[in-house]
């Protein structure tokens, strides 16, 4: 089953991104768009045990990070941002580490403006991944995709994980469910704390 849900996203993800066609001056259809698209993902940071200010990752969290860690082990990160916590830190470092990178922070914001043009243009044609909390990652795609569609998280509501995909003027979401597996058998995962 948990094999099934990881091979349904990477032929979503890889359904998704085939059917950006562009054409050339002759009205042709080339095969390579004149600028790659850029790839958003987006996740709050996985369940936090609530001992303290700055809390680590609860044994869920770290289940479910596992989860996100084989879905998306695939794919080439260009960059991974998260905010100065450990928890959302933790949640991307298994990706990070995957894909040799640093993890870039930014500021958590309600209001993402500026952080969202910063991806737009400093990630143009870029896969990148964005972790953050429940009061800032649904208006980050809010911005990115410039709708109000998405209000705060639910304090209990974790799991979610979005991909926003920008295309010149055009504009996709999708969202997937991250679960939390609890027999969970990979070796690409270890434990940060």
């Amino acid at each position: 089953m948990k094999l099934k849900r990881c091979f349904f996203l990477i032929i979503t993800f890889m359904f998704f991104i085939s059917c950006i066609e562009k054409t050339d001056d002759s009205g042709q259809f080339s095969d390579k768009p004149e600028v790659e698209p850029t790839i958003i993902f987006l996740t709050r940071h996985a369940e936090k045990d609530t001992l303290n200010k700055d809390p680590e990752l609860s044994k869920i969290g770290i289940k479910r990070v596992k989860t996100l860690t084989s879905m998306l082990k695939n794919i080439e990160f260009d960059a991974i941002y998260s905010t100065d916590y450990k928890r959302t830190i933790q949640t991307v470092k298994p990706l990070a580490d995957l894909n040799s990178l640093v993890i870039m922070q930014y500021e958590p914001s309600p209001s993402n403006e500026n952080f969202s043009a910063k991806l737009k243009e400093d990630e143009k044609g870029n896969t990148i991944l964005v972790s953050g909390h429940s009061n800032t990652i649904p208006f980050l795609i809010n911005e990115l995709i410039g709708e109000d569609r998405f209000q705060q998280f639910e304090d209990d509501q974790y799991g979610d994980l979005f991909m926003v995909l920008l295309d010149g003027e055009k504009v996709k979401i999708l969202q997937y469910y991250i679960p939390v597996v609890t027999d969970f058998k990979d070796s690409t995962f270890q434990n940060y704390n």
